[in-house]
Order: C-alpha cells, then structure tokens, then sequence
C-alpha cells in the first residue's frame, strides 16, 4: 500500500472552507488559475482523442506530463498559498496539508461558538475538543 496522499475533487477541493477575507482580486486569481487547469486538461483529452488513446486523470498526471498542465497547476498553487496566507517557505504536500487542517479546526472551533449556545455546551455530557 502507498503512503502518499490521494486527491480527489470529491474528497480535497469539495472539503476545504474558503478563506474569509478573501479579496475579489485574489479569488478571481485562483478561479483563472483553476479555469487553466481545466483548459490544459481538455486539450490532453483531445490529443489522446485525436491519437486514439486512452484519456485519464492518470495517464494526465504521468510521467509524460505536458508542462502546460505541470504550470498551470504551479500557479493555482500560488494562488490558493497567498489565499490561505499559506508560508512561502514551505511547499510539501504534509506541510500543506497540516496547514489546511489546521484552517479547518479553527474554522470548525469559530462555528461552533456560534451556533452552539454556552449553556448547552456546559451540560453537555462529552467535552469536546478541536
């Protein structure tokens, strides 16, 4: 069994809240970087069409990988780092998702004060920690 991370648009970009605060200028940035992705993606399906080949995110993702994909997908990186106020300095895939969850617990932590009132949460038969 392989112990690197598996992504999928079910399980990852479905998952992550979006940063508050976002400035428009800085979603409009991950949406065109997201958008080339998709648009780098669509010409590999129709080259594999053309060729008669088999199209899947894995033979996308292989070692053939064409550069326009590997860059587009380098800038949504950027983008969604600078969304997240994610550190310059680190740029592997545990660091970043420690990062994510850690954005997660706080947002879950923010949530459930506001929707939880006090008085439930102190006679609450299980503590519950974020």
């Amino acid at each position: 069994m392989k112990s690197d991370y598996n992504y999928s648009a079910g399980i990852v970009y479905n998952n992550f809240p979006f940063p508050v605060g976002v400035k428009p200028a800085a979603k409009k940035r991950i949406e065109d970087a997201a958008q080339a992705v998709l648009e780098a993606r669509i010409l590999i399906e129709k080259r594999c069409e053309s060729d008669s080949e088999k199209c899947s995110l894995a033979t996308m993702y292989s070692a053939k990988t064409p550069e326009k994909l590997v860059n587009a997908h380098n800038e949504l990186d950027k983008a969604v780092d600078a969304a997240y106020a994610y550190g310059r300095n680190k740029k592997d895939d545990a660091s970043r998702v420690a990062f994510c969850l850690e954005n997660i617990r706080n947002w879950l932590r923010r949530w459930w004060k506001l929707r939880i009132p006090r008085k439930l949460c102190k006679n609450a038969p299980l503590k519950i920690k974020f």
